[in-house]
């Protein structure tokens, strides 16, 4: 695929306590083999041959571990932010060193089952110069807080409201996964600006736009282990991260 993939791995991993006081919550090891390794192999698998480790707090562990040559030739790169910079504002500092003017953008604290080329694919039909991968799953973060009509987002309210996962027709609300497909122009052009939120400000001026489109993941494994109890729960469930990464095993 002529993507690159930008990982968002700068988090300070604050709701973690003591597991992330000196190692970052992307490098946190489930069965000794850490998180962000699941990933990156799950994207070389999937034909990425372009992968951009965006980090931050604690980013000399990351950069320790993934500046081996055997990873340099597999394509991955680690860009620090010297300060934070927002997910925005991260966003578009990293994509100045994509080699790909489609970038897939995901967060290195959260399991997303996805079809990869196949989702790259019908994202490339849609036309909009951004795609967010939804979720129809149920009992997630925001749940419904996407609208999505005939392909394209018409709302999007990540406010912590809960709201049912209608349909009718092509029409129907989801949640979203963090997963996006992004064309760099877009990326680098006034719509990201730095220290802003990609969330809470950025997409609901792009959805008013009728820039964004979407992709559905469907019910597939969704998981964000950013917090202890969900952190302790995948690791006596690594069976999830062999599921939703064998691919990249």
């Amino acid at each position: 695929m002529n993507v690159t993939a930008i990982v968002l791995a700068g988090g300070a991993g604050t709701r973690m306590g003591d597991a992330c006081k000196e190692v970052p919550k992307s490098m946190l090891a489930f069965d000794d083999k850490p998180f962000l390794e699941y990933l990156v192999e799950w994207l070389i698998g999937a034909g990425i041959r372009d992968v951009v480790l965006s980090t931050g707090f604690l980013g000399e562990y990351i950069a320790s571990h993934f500046g081996k040559d055997v990873w340099k030739k597999e394509g991955v790169r680690v860009v620090r932010e010297e300060a934070p910079l927002g997910t925005g504002g991260a966003i578009r500092f990293v994509s100045t060193y994509a080699n790909q003017e489609t970038l897939f953008l995901c967060n290195a604290d959260t399991v997303v089952e996805i079809d990869l080329p196949t989702t790259f694919q019908v994202s490339a039909m849609i036309q909009k110069p951004m795609i967010s991968v939804v979720t129809l799953n149920e009992g997630v973060p925001n749940q419904g807080a996407i609208k999505v009509e005939s392909g394209i987002v018409t709302e999007f309210r990540e406010d912590g409201s809960i709201r049912p996962l209608t349909k009718n027709g092509g029409n129907f609300r989801a949640s979203s996964t963090g997963c996006y497909f992004a064309q760099k122009s877009l990326v680098l052009s006034e719509h990201f600006s730095y220290g802003s939120s990609l969330e809470k400000e950025i997409l609901p001026r792009l959805v008013e736009d009728r820039l964004v489109g979407a992709v559905s993941s469907g019910t597939g494994i969704f998981f964000d282990f950013g917090v202890p109890e969900r952190y302790a729960f995948l690791k006596q469930n690594t069976w999830i991260l062999r599921k939703v990464y064998r691919a990249g095993l």
